[in-house]
């Protein structure tokens, strides 16, 4: 928070994409070209890194995290349940 007289200006984060060196809200290959001729703020070899592990990420669909998945559940509920219901007759 900046104070300067009787203005008081709140500064929030920038929520930038670790990766977008051009600020469009999109990592992908056009930020790579940026990297690569040293336009961004991160230049230097980390820089690299950075936009292979967010590449096709977009502003707002955070990190790579894995979601759960239901069906997996459901399909591990109906082949513990299955074998109660089947049948020894097989004529």
């Amino acid at each position: 928070m900046n104070v300067s007289g009787s203005d008081v200006i709140l500064e929030f984060g920038s929520g930038a994409l670790v990766g977008d060196y051009n600020g469009n809200g999109i990592v992908g290959a056009a930020d790579y070209v940026v990297w690569r001729d040293g336009d961004s703020p991160d230049s230097g070899p980390q820089g690299y890194p950075d936009w292979k592990t967010n590449f096709g990420n977009t502003a707002g669909s955070g990190t790579n995290a894995a979601s759960p998945e239901p069906t997996g559940l459901v399909l591990f509920l109906l082949a513990c349940v299955m074998p109660f219901f089947r049948t020894r007759d097989f004529r």
